[in-house]
C-alpha cells in the first residue's frame, strides 16, 4: 500500500524470501533486513499488531447542536453503517494523510481488533505485540542469542526441561497453571511473570495447544481446555 513503514518491510521481506533459496544468503539478507530497519522496528511491531482497513473519508458542513454552520471531518465506513469524527473512539489508530484527502476518497487506516470489531469491519489476523513477525525474524537471524534470564543455566533437553523436581516446578507447568488460575490471560501477562525467556514461553504455549491443554480464545489471548 506504501502507506505505513511496514509496508516497504513486509515488501522487502517477500522479495528476500522469494528470490533467496540458500539458507546461508537468506539468512544474511534477513539479517541485513532487520539491521537497516533496526531504528523503526518498533513502529514496524506496533503497525504489524494492527487491521489495515479501508474506510471513506468525510469532510463537509453541518450544522451543530446550536444551529451553527461547522466543518465536519471524519470517516465512514464503506456501507456508510457508521460515520464518525476524529474524536471518536472508533476513529482508528493510525490514518494516512486523510487531511490531504478529498470528501469521498478511500484511506487506509490501521485499526485495533476493536475498533475492526466495533465498525463490523473484517477481522483479518494479525500479530501481537508481544508475538510479532519482527520478533520470529530476529530469533532465525540470532538464534543462539540467549536473554539474561536463561545465560547463566545450561542448556537442557526437553525431557529435562518438563521433569520437574522435588521442590520447583517447570517453566511449562507454572505457565499452564498461571492460566488455569488467571483465565481468559495475554499472552503479555504471561511474559510479565518472567517465568522463561520470550521465546521459550512462545513454545511452551504452542505445545500446551497442540497437547489440547489450552487453546486461543481471542487473538494472544489463552485458557485452559
Amino acid at each position: 500500500m506504501g502507506a505505513f513503514v511496514s509496508d516497504r518491510f513486509l515488501i522487502q521481506l517477500y522479495n528476500i524470501i522469494e528470490f533467496n533459496s540458500t539458507p546461508s544468503t537468506l539468512l544474511e539478507k534477513l539479517n541485513a533486513l532487520v539491521d537497516t530497519n533496526k531504528f523503526r522496528l518498533e513502529k514496524i511491531r506496533w503497525e504489524l499488531a494492527r487491521i489495515p482497513t479501508q474506510l471513506i473519508v468525510v469532510k463537509q458542513q453541518r450544522n451543530n447542536y446550536y444551529g451553527r454552520t461547522e466543518k465536519f471531518i471524519g470517516l465512514r465506513t464503506p456501507d456508510s453503517s457508521h460515520t464518525f469524527s476524529k474524536e471518536s473512539p472508533y476513529y482508528p489508530d493510525a490514518v494516512h494523510d486523510v487531511d490531504q484527502k478529498k470528501n469521498g476518497q478511500t484511506v487506509w487506516c490501521l485499526c485495533s481488533q476493536e475498533q475492526a470489531r466495533a465498525l463490523q469491519c473484517k477481522i483479518t489476523p494479525c500479530w501481537s505485540e508481544t508475538d510479532s513477525l519482527v520478533d520470529w525474524i530476529k530469533q532465525s537471524v540470532h538464534p543462539t542469542q540467549k536473554n539474561t534470564d536463561t545465560q547463566q543455566t545450561p542448556q537442557r533437553t526437553e525431557t529435562e526441561t518438563e521433569r520437574p523436581t522435588d521442590t520447583q516446578q517447570t517453566p511449562k507447568q507454572l505457565i499452564y497453571r498461571y492460566i488455569q488460575t488467571h483465565a481468559p490471560v495475554k499472552t503479555a501477562d504471561i511474559l510479565q511473570q518472567k517465568i522463561a525467556s520470550r521465546s521459550r514461553v512462545f513454545a511452551i504455549l504452542k505445545n500446551l495447544e497442540r497437547e489440547g491443554k489450552i487453546q486461543k480464545a481471542d487473538h494472544g489471548v489463552y485458557k485452559p481446555l
